[in-house]
């Protein structure tokens, strides 16, 4: 069985010089089962079989893709698969393959609205497949409500009352009076959790569903009624992390108002960007500014 993972990237650096390489994963991960008669050739067919209802193949069936065999991560290439009869299970060991695309062809080949349509098989639903919308998603008001909301401290946090001389659970609550004219949103994407013999990290990979061209209400959150009035705030750019804690990229998307457009910027590679991408499970900072027009 081998696990497939998709990955976008540009090479960068002159010539006679060792090239360094940028990646940024994307779409969803699949598997797909062969056995050990299956060769690199035939794998390779089964795999554009699978791939062809969202990905745009050039003339002849010509791959928009290098089909590589990498790390775990999927972002270190060790070989690329080869088109010959040589058995895959020899050749690709017990990596993943990943298909790579320039950004040129994810652009131009890869249907982003057709893969998100794709069935999520029970097998992946919250074992770190793709969050949509309507499974394992949030609303970034709903994280705003537990923000603010009433919360009594735990066993292990008691606070010490200096009048009473004893420790309590007290209820604490955090409330707005003001709002700044930039307002920085950060989303939790890294959880520690002690357990008794060790530390679990993760990487927290659910979709975050925030306004991208609608305003933000912090209205109802602010007790000063005078600075409730101008609590409306436009996202104007969002920072991004792809990978794990084992190892990252951030990239960035912003809103340039010369321009009036949104643009992608990966290291020194700078893209036109969709409304309609920057909501992703990939977001991690979000910047917002408070509405010109209060």
């Amino acid at each position: 069985m081998a696990a497939i993972t998709a990955r976008s990237g540009a090479s960068s650096g002159a010539m006679n010089t060792k090239r360094s390489h940028n990646y940024q994963l994307f779409g969803s991960p699949f598997r797909l089962s062969y056995d050990e008669a299956t060769t690199c050739r035939m794998l390779r067919a089964a795999i554009a079989r699978r791939v062809q209802r969202y990905v745009k193949f050039y003339g002849e069936n010509k791959e928009p893709y290098r089909l590589v065999i990498s790390s775990d991560a999927g972002t270190r290439c060790i070989a690329e698969l080869p088109c010959n009869d040589t058995f895959a299970y020899e050749v690709i060991d017990r990596h993943q393959l990943t298909l790579e695309f320039s950004y040129e062809a994810q652009r131009d080949t890869f249907d982003q609205t057709e893969e998100e349509a794709l069935d999520i098989d029970a097998s992946a639903a919250g074992s770190g497949g793709r969050d949509t919308k309507k499974k394992n998603s949030l609303d970034i008001a709903d994280c705003l409500r537990k923000l603010f909301e009433k919360e009594q401290l735990g066993e292990t946090e008691m606070w010490y009352c200096s009048k009473c001389k004893k420790h309590s659970r007290a209820f604490k609550k955090l409330d707005l009076w003001n709002t700044p004219d930039i307002l920085i949103l950060h989303l939790k994407r890294f959880q520690y959790a002690q357990t008794l013999s060790f530390v679990h990290r993760q990487k927290l990979d659910d979709l975050v569903n925030f306004p991208s061209d609608a305003p933000l209400d912090l209205s109802s959150y602010v007790l000063s009624s005078e600075s409730s009035k101008k609590a409306m705030y436009e996202l104007y750019a969002v920072s991004e992390h792809s990978g794990g804690l084992g190892g990252g990229h951030y990239t960035a998307t912003v809103y340039n108002d010369e321009a009036q457009q949104w643009f992608h910027y990966n290291d020194a590679h700078v893209s036109r960007a969709s409304l309609s991408n920057i909501v992703s499970k990939q977001a991690y900072v979000l910047f917002y500014r408070r509405r010109r027009d209060i």
